[in-house]
């Protein structure tokens, strides 16, 4: 039987072992233990991996600085735009770019509060010989707790579009599209590079602390802003 762990996303687990006599009666009480039984409680919560391991992620989002916008078309009162973050190869800049700013410094009002971090789908997968786990859940900048089998273990994410191939720029490790649409909004859509950055995969076993970061950089979008509007 494989322990439990944690895979924790954006946030700081605490935990309090009971002090004092109120407390230590609780947790026996909740676990059918009398107060002389301390010692066969603390051995029991041990061996139940109650001091779970933790795995940190975190989820953030970066536009380019001055991106391009083109006009398209129009249609349904709306005047339609490309975006785009390009270098002057045509290419989508490098991570590491000083052309990023963070997604909440955007300038571009009809198009970026259209998207934010639940967009995205985050994934936690675990193959455990005979086994396969997938967990998935909402991205979230507040973060996520997620209990797991200790073992192995691959972080990645997933947008709502399917099969959007894969980044133009090799320096990033995958691809993933958007497609929104608010009120009045027709339809926007944004298509991001992704980095997995520290401990994204590998093995988590109970107590350990292992840290993920993913990062998305818009590649290209569109928009439509009402005619008159």
């Amino acid at each position: 039987m494989h322990k439990s762990a944690i895979i924790f996303l954006l946030g700081t687990l605490v935990m309090l072992l009971p002090f004092g006599t109120s407390l230590k009666v609780m947790a026996f009480e909740e676990y059918e233990y009398q107060t002389d039984q301390y010692e066969n409680y603390v051995m029991d919560m041990a061996n139940d991996n109650y001091y779970k391991s933790q795995n940190t992620v975190s989820k953030e989002m970066f536009i380019c600085s001055e991106p391009t916008v083109v006009p398209t078309s129009t249609g349904s009162g709306f005047q339609f735009f490309n975006l785009f973050c390009q270098d002057s190869s045509g290419n989508i800049p490098d991570p590491d770019s000083p052309v990023w700013i963070p997604w909440k410094d955007c300038n571009v009002t009809d198009f970026c509060p259209i998207f934010n971090e639940e967009d995205f789908v985050l994934q936690i997968e675990q193959n455990l010989g005979s086994n396969f786990i997938r967990y998935e859940f909402p991205g979230t900048s507040q973060g996520r707790s997620v209990i797991v089998e200790s073992g192995t273990y691959q972080i990645s994410e997933e947008g709502n579009v399917p099969d959007v191939g894969t980044c133009p720029n090799p320096s990033y490790d995958g691809f993933v599209g958007i497609v929104n649409s608010p009120p009045p909004q027709p339809g926007s859509n944004a298509f991001f590079c992704f980095i997995l950055e520290d401990d994204c995969s590998g093995t988590i076993e109970a107590g350990e602390e292992k840290t993920c970061t993913v990062r998305n950089y818009l590649n290209a979008g569109t928009f439509g802003i009402p005619i008159g509007g």
